[in-house]
């Protein structure tokens, strides 16, 4: 879907659902429907936010947050996969601060590429060591960046709208010839306009003929325990595939 389409279908869903809440205010014999209806209504707003100033929803005050919060357990995660996994290159579609690079990189990845929306804001907080390998691009259009050892994507698919969701799946689909790992979050959070279970994501992989690994997704999950505190959505939200005609077993069980 053009974004032009996208823009005014999220434009109609949004006026349908402002009706609906103007024609359920002050009835009290329908009040679990308006409740609904308010929360549909808040999600509409959300996507149309996303589509007309996302400039506005991720400012640069989203990226300062951020470089004092996850910074460092970012990098820790970064190093832990690069290690559990022996990264040799490594690309992340919704980089932010690039923590996750910056930390593969120290542990020993040699090829390392951030694809990041609000770049303009993000930049300004990356290290100095991970700056030239961030690019600005938006990982719900279609992108070819070549073949990397290992695809990422954390707390990124939740941001994105529903309809480019399988542009995105393709995406790091295109770009993994071994890896790819994904976290997406099914709680509607106040910047999520994407929120869907595990298993949903999951079934856009397996049509795609990767498959998704319990075993390697619990060897991350190991990994992460203790870089990643007391974040469990974190843990609980992760997915480990293998790309498409990856028949081998890609790691020795140690």
């Amino acid at each position: 879907m053009d974004r032009d389409t996208l823009v005014e279908k999220v434009k109609l869903e949004k006026s349908r659902h402002e009706e609906e809440v103007r024609n359920l205010t002050n009835k009290s014999e329908f009040l679990k429907e308006f409740w609904a209806a308010r929360s549909d209504l808040k999600h509409a707003t959300r996507r149309w936010n996303y589509l007309t100033a996302v400039d506005e929803v991720y400012i640069d005050r989203y990226f300062e947050k951020r470089n004092r919060r996850v910074r460092k357990w970012e990098r820790n995660l970064g190093w832990a996969l690069s290690q559990t996994f022996e990264i040799k290159s490594l690309i992340d579609f919704g980089c932010g601060l690039g923590s996750y690079l910056e930390g593969a990189k120290m542990a020993g990845t040699e090829k390392i590429l951030g694809l990041e929306l609000m770049y303009d804001f993000a930049i300004k907080y990356v290290p100095e060591l991970i700056k030239p390998f961030v690019q600005k691009a938006d990982v719900g259009e279609s992108l070819d960046y070549g073949k990397w050892d290992c695809a990422m994507s954390v707390e990124v698919a939740e941001h994105i709208p529903e309809e480019n969701s399988d542009v995105f799946v393709e995406n790091l689909i295109r770009a993994s010839e071994r890896l790819i790992i994904l976290t997406a979050s099914r709680r509607s959070g106040t910047t999520h306009i994407n929120p869907h279970f595990r298993e949903w994501w999951i079934g856009k992989f397996v049509v795609r003929e990767c498959a998704y690994s319990h075993e390697l997704t619990q060897k991350l999950r190991d990994a992460w325990k203790v870089p990643a505190g007391n974040r469990e959505y974190l843990l609980f939200n992760l997915m480990v595939f293998l790309a498409p005609n990856t028949f081998e077993i890609i790691l020795d069980q140690k």
